[in-house]
């Protein structure tokens, strides 16, 4: 009989088994809320293994212990700790207080229907198309590794209707770019962030993570290889960013060359003030040269929702890619490239619905022809 032991409240036990090496290995599975559900558990394991030579796992465990081997085994190991953590925040405080009781092998295409048209009454569009994102995933993932499942109960899984319009991306007016740049003037911490993603359109992480041998003063761009994610509050560098679409060179104009050689100068001053504690190289630092962290610009984001009753520092990004495309002066390559994005269809599922601008412009061509 496979070795048994309690943890918490539930019950696993253990098979030995002899790997390609011929090392012998143990594996550990959920057998049950008892003992005696358990030991059936591990007497029909031990059938399969005796008659296939491959172990499995019963589909009567618990979703919530399926997604922890999901996580453990798939999500950590091969997703980026950025992504793994927003993974973990999706099973955590949705699908395990939702679904998490439930057998797997009662998770069918009808409950998990059902469960998505209730969350329409709670969540965006997009909220859903996370949810069924990461549970696709999961289940995917039962089948091809573990052989948990025959089939995907979510492949007939659909979106349920939104009546509303899809939300555009939020755009800073001109108005509010002169109040923004006013009250994050020269000299706060928040400034040259701040310039760096309304003149690049660079994401928030990798704006921090920029350091100044990066940048070139002289050819005025900036290579985007780095991003920096807050991990328990920690600052921590991802050596890889986004996508590898978003390895690339940016180039700025004078206005943002200004402000950045503003920045080292001001830098310079804090090092007299704070030294020998001021030892950063990084381009977006507090007074006492720390890294300035996502935490951070959180207080950027609340500041734009008291004064505007909307954006944020992501709203940089829209803004610039918004402004050269209402320019009529940039292709959508070029956006899509100097945004990092992973295709060009990514930048045109975006932005095709913001850019009334160039809608007119077209229009009094056509105008002009007819």
């Amino acid at each position: 009989m496979p070795y048994i032991r309690k943890k918490n409240d539930t019950w696993y036990y253990q098979i030995k088994a002899i790997d390609e090496r011929g090392k012998e290995v143990r594996h550990e599975y959920y057998g049950g809320r008892t003992r005696q559900e358990c030991e059936r558990s591990a007497r029909l394991a031990m059938q399969y293994y005796d008659a296939t030579g491959r172990y499995f796992e019963p589909l009567n465990a618990p979703f919530s212990y399926c997604l922890d081997v999901w996580l453990k085994k798939e999500v950590e190991v091969n997703l980026k700790p950025n992504s793994a953590g927003q993974y973990h925040s999706v099973v955590e405080l949705h699908l395990k207080p939702a679904l998490g009781e439930l057998p797997l092998k009662k998770l069918t295409t009808a409950v998990l229907q059902d469960w998505m048209n209730e969350q329409r009454f709670r969540y965006t569009k997009g909220t859903l198309h996370v949810f069924r994102a990461v549970l696709n995933a999961a289940m995917r993932w039962f089948i091809t590794n573990r052989h948990w499942l025959v089939y995907n109960p979510m492949t007939d899984v659909k979106l349920p209707r939104y009546d509303e319009q899809p939300k555009r991306p939020g755009v800073f007016t001109s108005e509010e770019l002169d109040e923004i740049f006013e009250h994050f003037h020269e000299g706060t911490k928040l400034y040259i962030p701040c310039m760096i993603a309304y003149a690049t359109g660079l994401r928030v992480g990798e704006a921090l993570a920029l350091t100044w041998d990066k940048i070139g003063m002289d050819t005025m761009s900036m290579k985007i290889t780095t991003t920096l994610y807050d991990k328990n509050g920690c600052p921590v560098i991802q050596n890889t960013p986004k996508t590898m679409g978003s390895i690339r060179v940016v180039y700025f104009g004078r206005k943002l060359q200004r402000a950045l050689l503003f920045q080292q100068k001001w830098q310079k001053e804090n090092r007299r003030k704070v030294r020998p504690y001021f030892k950063s190289d990084f381009v977006c630092t507090k007074e006492n040269g720390k890294p300035l962290t996502s935490n951070d610009i959180r207080w950027f984001n609340v500041w734009c929702k008291r004064q505007f009753g909307h954006g944020s520092f992501h709203s940089f990004r829209h803004t610039h890619a918004t402004m050269l495309l209402e320019s009529g002066d940039f292709t959508l390559d070029y956006v899509s490239k100097r945004l990092g994005h992973s295709s060009i269809r990514t930048t045109a599922d975006i932005y095709e619905t913001i850019t009334p601008k160039r809608e007119q412009e077209e229009v009094k061509k056509m105008e002009k022809l007819l």
